[in-house]
């Protein structure tokens, strides 16, 4: 079969995506498999990961020097020591630092034939990448005498152009890095082009630094606390993505999550280029939307408790126990109020904990239930010494820390119909006088969805190229159900909006696969992969896993027994032994007298195409780019020797993309473009005149593609800047691909307007135009379908409704609004003034409902104090609207409360 996109309607498919797919279920959670710690979760939190020969490393805070390995980003082995934290083995300087043993908040790269950590406050330690699969990975401190730089969170980076760039969080009591004087007073994210990484602070070569994004009050990311930092620089197809965290990063605050910038030029980032969404963010929301609540926590208003200081009788906990004597107030409770002034914890109401309050707290809170729901989920903190009972029944032993909510599953037989009773009990007597205490508790109905564990905290981003070459995930810290730890989740494109499917964890509602391995991939273990391979020269050898081909005579190629793609990936790790000579891959192979060839001549710093038709042989050749090395110059790594180097090849039809390493070659374009490449060919390694060693090939059937570099579709439609666009009216189908068993497919598809008739979809499996499944959404019925064509004749399979939730955010902050200096106060001059925020719509929609979740209380950090709309208010819903009438949905902020009225048209924004 092959895979395709069918459409009856206009509309424009921005990316298309499909490779050879695993289904196995996303364990978001990083836990080790095999060594000392198997069966445990990873100590690691804010960390990084870096792919490097075929292998995934992962270190940071929490692993303290160790590192962990994985050859398809699924199975973690470790750990493995790669640096000291004995203090006899430490610069000079670091005692001053607390932070320096833990090598945390670090980024690793493989640059130029050395591997680069950097890490909090800022330092720098290199290694030798040759030793990283090894149990002693040799890695050494870069400076001895001095620091490599203030400020924490920084990121190595390679731009397409072959720009070697570097990025950090500037703090706020820094002085402008290029002038000096006076602190800046905000906290940033700076960037400096450097001629070599390690260039450090002060060192002419680094050049001067340019502030990309900072701290601004009113944005989502600027609500509680002067906080900037995280950042994580990517590209993808002419975008460049700027992560960060911002917000108070204390899970108690809940405020902590990962935003996103977007700008075509790297040197063009600044405010303005903030996306309104979280690109990461806390899940309570997602779950209010899925789950009823029976009894709502404190964290979005306060909530009516029963409760008393002075120990209760017998059965305090049973439903018919009298409380009359007990008092009635607001919770949560807790202390502090605050994690880091001014950032708030939110489900504070009142305050119990310090010193100077009662050593004991008891609580009940009552609800009536007119029936028992299936699942009934308990979201609950308690920090410090307790118990909590549903019903008298015992759910929950507390002794300890607790920074998060956490989620738990009523046991079944508890709950009644009639009156019920949640009681918890909360001490500040145990083994250990704690910094916080917190109580605070609620109940709901899962209305048939898992029991998800609360996560609060994605941060500290990192994006990174899955197995098969095609996948793209991000790896972040959180805290789950209060525990920290590393996650990782999907990313995928929206046209060019990045998008992340998370967060997630093991019970998370929906579909959501593990990293998926590559169609083929060889490790050479031992002589076996040879029956892989046609053609393999007579003094070709496997020694200590590692391909090695003789070649210092000419050229030897072998090929891949795989069949003939048109499409794919292939990766392969190539070192010369002889430091001279070309290495690569055979790209397409039709014959000895038909074939195309890409290789590295290691001496001339060139990537050189190679292209024989019908015997006749042509060659191409360009710079690769300007920064590259084989090997650094920098004398600190003198001594590493040779290195494996990462050749990656994309060949979508007609067109072919190369890298080397983190280096795109010809700028991200196509290295070649010939039509003969639309036919399918065999692939294969090629060494000439040197001695090749080659490790961890692979190879993944699919392609990657959006906008103009679109192509080798069955039907002619228009391709612009957008993607392909089918024609006006009418059925039209279009298809492409190899023949593959199993595979993911994701397509954009937009339509101009939303229509009242027709359809648009994908083909998910294709024999020939009368015979073919496809899923469209019918915009008549508004239902996802899914059918089979036999013979042509069409039948329904099966069908759901199209309608979903989708949270949205919003950027339009207007400065003029807040006035810092008043303090919160209600005079005209510092109103906030606020009353407009549009929400832009991703495509045309059909808005039935929004909800709102309004922002209250104070906050000490914008000083002022949100107040909720008044719901009585003869404005309270949205005003309907349409395409001919207006811009959007119009909503006075200071008389709204929620939203009751749907809007009768799709919009493209929503204005509230």
């Amino acid at each position: 079969m092959s895979i395709g996109v069918a459409l009856t309607s206009t509309l424009v498919p921005s990316g298309v995506q499909v490779q050879a797919s695993g289904t196995v279920p996303l364990q978001n959670y990083f836990t080790v498999d095999s060594g000392g710690d198997q069966g445990k979760k990873m100590p690691l939190y804010d960390g990084t990961i870096e792919k490097y020969n075929g292998f995934y490393y992962v270190a940071g805070t929490g692993t303290t020097g160790n590192l962990y390995k994985s050859k398809d980003m699924v199975h973690w082995e470790g750990h493995t020591r790669f640096i000291s934290t004995d203090p006899a083995t430490l610069p000079p300087f670091a005692p001053n630092d607390l932070t320096f043993p833990r090598y945390g908040a670090s980024d690793f790269l493989f640059h130029n034939g050395v591997m680069f950590y950097g890490f909090n406050s800022s330092n720098l330690i290199h290694g030798n990448p040759a030793t990283m699969s090894t149990d002693h990975p040799d890695f050494r401190h870069s400076f001895w005498d001095k620091q490599y730089d203030r400020g924490i969170d920084l990121q190595f980076f390679i731009a397409p152009n072959g720009d070697q760039l570097y990025l950090r969080k500037l703090n706020p009591g820094e002085s402008d890095p290029n002038v000096g004087g006076a602190a800046l007073g905000r906290p940033g994210v700076w960037l400096w082009n450097v001629k070599s990484f390690f260039n450090e602070l002060g060192n002419p070569d680094r050049g001067l630094g340019k502030e990309l994004l900072f701290t601004s009050p009113g944005y989502w990311s600027n609500l509680n606390h002067f906080n900037f930092e995280g950042p994580e620089l990517y590209y993808r197809n002419g975008q460049y993505y700027l992560l960060y965290a911002s917000n108070q990063m204390d899970p108690r605050s809940g405020l902590y999550d990962t935003g996103i910038a977007q700008s075509d030029d790297y040197n063009t980032f600044n405010n303005s280029k903030n996306l309104p969404n979280k690109l990461l963010g806390r899940n309570i929301e997602r779950l209010l939307l899925k789950y009823t609540p029976i009894l709502p926590t404190a964290e979005f208003g306060s909530q009516t408790y029963t409760f008393t200081y002075d120990k209760p009788g017998d059965g305090w906990q049973n439903i018919d126990f009298d409380t009359a004597s007990w008092k009635t107030g607001n919770g949560g409770f807790g202390y502090p109020i605050y994690t880091v002034a001014p950032a708030r914890v939110p489900s504070i109401y009142t305050t119990w904990g310090s010193s100077d309050t009662p050593e004991n707290l008891w609580t009940r809170r009552t609800f009536t239930l007119t029936s028992v729901p299936d699942t009934v989920v308990l979201r609950h903190r308690l920090e410090g010494y307790g118990k909590l009972y549903i019903n008298g029944q015992e759910v929950v032993s507390q002794q300890g820390i607790q920074p998060g909510y956490a989620m738990v599953e009523v046991p079944k037989g508890i709950l009644k119909t009639g009156t019920n009773v949640i009681a918890a009990t909360m001490s500040r007597t145990g083994p250990q006088v704690l910094a916080d205490y917190h109580l605070d508790f609620g109940l709901y109905d899962t209305k048939g969805e898992p029991v998800e564990a609360d996560i609060v905290g994605p941060s500290q981003p990192n994006i990174i190229e899955g197995p098969n070459g095609f996948e793209t995930w991000i790896t972040y810290k959180a805290f789950w159900d209060g525990v920290n730890g590393q996650g990782k989740d999907r990313v995928y494109f929206w046209g060019d909006e990045m998008v992340v499917d998370g967060p997630t964890s093991s019970t998370s509602s929906g579909v959501h696969f593990d990293a998926s391995a590559p169609s083929f991939e060889d490790r050479f273990n031992n002589e076996s992969s040879l029956k892989n391979y046609m053609h393999v020269p007579a003094d070709t050898r496997i020694h200590e896993g590692v391909l090695s081909i003789n070649s210092r005579q000419g050229q030897k190629q072998m090929l891949l027994k795989e069949g003939a793609l048109s499409n794919y990936y292939l990766e392969s790790n190539i070192r010369f032994d002889d430091s001279k000579g070309l290495a690569g891959v055979t790209v397409w192979y039709r014959n000895d007298a038909n074939q195309i060839q890409l290789q590295i001549d290691r001496e001339r710093r060139k990537y050189v195409i190679t292209t024989i038709l019908n015997g006749q042989a042509s060659t191409q050749e360009a710079e690769l780019p300007y920064t590259y090395q084989f090997l650094h110059e920098d004398p600190r790594a003198a001594d590493f020797g040779e290195q494996f180097h990462t050749l990656k090849v994309y060949k979508n039809g007609s067109k072919l993309f190369a890298e080397l390493d983190h280096y795109k070659l010809n700028n991200d374009l196509p290295v070649m473009e010939n039509a003969l490449l639309n036919k399918p060919g065999k692939v294969g390694l090629v060494c000439q005149n040197s001695v090749c060693s080659i490790d961890n090939v692979s190879l993944t059937s699919g392609w990657s593609e959006s906008g103009n570099q679109i192509n080798n579709w069955s039907s002619p439609w228009t391709l612009t800047g957008q993607g392909l666009t089918s024609s006006a009216a009418g059925p039209s189908l279009n298809v492409k691909g190899d023949a593959l068993s199993e595979y993911e497919f994701s397509a954009n598809v937009s339509t101009d307007t939303l229509p009242a008739t027709g359809k648009a979809g994908i083909i998910v499996e294709y024999i020939d135009e009368n015979n073919y499944v496809a899923a469209f959404t019918n915009f008549e019925t508004r239902q996802f379908e899914l059918y089979k064509v036999v013979n042509g004749q069409s039948e329904l399979i099966q069908s759901a409704s199209t309608a979903r939730d989708t949270i949205y955010g919003h950027n339009n902050y207007d400065p003029a609004n807040y006035n810092l200096n008043c303090g919160g106060t209600a005079t005209p001059a510092c109103d906030i003034g606020q009353r407009e925020y549009m929400y832009k719509l991703r495509a045309p929609a059909e808005v039935s409902r929004a909800n709102i979740l309004w922002t209250a209380g104070e906050f000490k950090y914008l000083k002022t104090t949100f107040l909720l709309p008044n719901v009585t208010s003869s404005n309270f819903g949205f005003d309907s609207w349409n395409k001919d009438t207006g811009p959007g949905l119009l909503l006075d902020l200071h008389t709204m409360a929620t939203v009751r009225r749907a809007s009768t048209r799709p919009p493209h924004s929503i204005r509230t």
